[in-house]
């Protein structure tokens, strides 16, 4: 599928996109928009968020990013072994305390993408709403 564009089958690809904007590799099937869905609910609560954010800077224990977050002990475990179990997080036991950290830095590029992109239509919106 290199070169030309062939829209996919409609049975095929919910999440095909623009031609113009996505390589042939981010051509999506209905099973891996599913497998992507589902990775989404890390991204789906803002203290998982935080978490994230924290993490930019290296591993942390469950108590530094429970104080980043000003979340329970007991509430932070909860999330990051939903992070853990949808493979964004790893952790790391050293000593006493266990470390954790993101997987892939992709992960942390996809909120950045995600962001400007929130910006820029903010932005785009504010424009159209009191023109320079």
């Amino acid at each position: 599928m290199t070169g030309q564009y062939s829209a996919p089958k409609k049975s095929d690809d919910i999440c095909g996109g623009d031609p113009n904007m996505l390589e042939d590799h981010d051509y999506m099937d209905e099973n891996t928009c599913k497998l992507v869905a589902e990775f989404f609910s890390v991204y789906s609560s803002q203290i998982r968020m935080n978490i994230l954010c924290a993490l930019r800077s290296g591993p942390k224990t469950v108590s530094e990013m429970a104080e980043y977050t000003h979340s329970s002990m007991q509430n932070m475990s909860q999330h990051l072994r939903i992070m853990r179990d949808k493979g964004a997080l790893r952790s790391e036991k050293r000593g006493q305390h266990v470390y954790y950290s993101v997987i892939n830095m992709k992960f942390l590029y996809g909120i950045s993408m995600i962001k400007n992109a929130l910006l820029e239509e903010l932005q785009n919106r504010a424009n159209e709403i009191s023109p320079s």
